[in-house]
């Protein structure tokens, strides 16, 4: 058995001098668990800060996962750029991947924006399951996934959880997001948001909601703020750097939009109940 201390004043030697010869006998004497231990320590010490930050900062954009806790719109804008394919195409994994941040925006405005943030949260949950479940690569694109449903009549089975119903969802409520960013970008400060995002709304997701729902989301935004305390909430102090980004991220979000309306008006499921 060895003693704590002793080994901690061997790591501590070793981890300052690195003697070779101590070095290697030292090793040799020890269990696989103090290796592992002496391993970590010398790791410890000689691994730099911002080079471990980096690190980690990779593997989160090799996950494509936004470790913010403010809404990223360059974070959106590349995730969207990513999801634009040959053919006109869009890459599930990127567009739900740019949709989770977009829900992040909702999120951080609280319950004012409740209303459209639910829906795209149940929504973005059906499409991850089904493309958790899919072995054959029909859902990794919008082309491949609307294709397979239709070619299987799977949107008239009303047992069955569709893809493309999920989809024209969160199109809906895209639409929504991408015109208030929009609006929102070219107020000044001072100007209030509410009339904004009830004109937004109005003329996008309202058709399709209930009476009750639609009264709702128009109280809720009548509370909505100023631009800038606004941004502030979503964005963070350094919210003008948002501003910078917004036109060349809402150019992406607009392509995305538009290719996903046109290839779901060609096979006629803007209508989908």
């Amino acid at each position: 058995m060895f003693h704590t201390d002793v080994v901690r004043n061997e790591l501590d030697h070793c981890s300052n001098c690195f003697d070779r010869s101590k070095y290697y006998i030292f090793v040799e004497v020890l269990s696989v668990q103090f290796i592992l231990l002496y391993l970590y320590t010398i790791l410890k010490i000689c691994v730099d800060k911002n080079l471990l930050l980096s690190i980690m900062s990779t593997h989160c954009s090799d996950n494509r996962t936004s470790i913010s806790e403010f809404f990223e719109l360059p974070f959106a804008e590349s995730s969207f750029k990513s999801s634009l394919l040959d053919d006109n195409d869009i890459d599930l994994g990127y567009y739900l991947t740019a949709y989770e941040e977009l829900y992040k925006f909702c999120q951080l405005l609280g319950t004012v924006f409740s209303f459209v943030g639910s829906e795209i949260k149940s929504k973005m949950e059906i499409l991850v399951s089904l493309k958790k479940a899919d072995e054959n690569n029909y859902f990794k694109t919008m082309k491949s996934m609307v294709e397979y449903e239709m070619k299987n009549n799977l949107l008239s089975d009303k047992n069955y959880i569709s893809g493309s119903r999920t989809l024209l969802r969160l199109h809906r409520g895209l639409d929504f997001l991408r015109q208030f960013l929009e609006r929102v970008g070219n107020l000044e400060n001072h100007e209030s948001t509410n009339n904004v995002g009830q004109e937004v709304y109005a003329a996008t997701l309202a058709k399709y909601h209930s009476w009750l729902v639609r009264k709702g989301a128009s109280m809720a935004m009548y509370v909505l703020p100023t631009r800038e305390v606004l941004l502030q909430k979503v964005c963070g102090e350094d919210y003008n750097e948002a501003l910078r980004c917004l036109p060349s991220m809402l150019a992406v979000t607009n392509e995305v939009y538009e290719r996903t309306q046109n290839y779901l008006e060609e096979k006629d499921l803007l209508g989908l109940p």
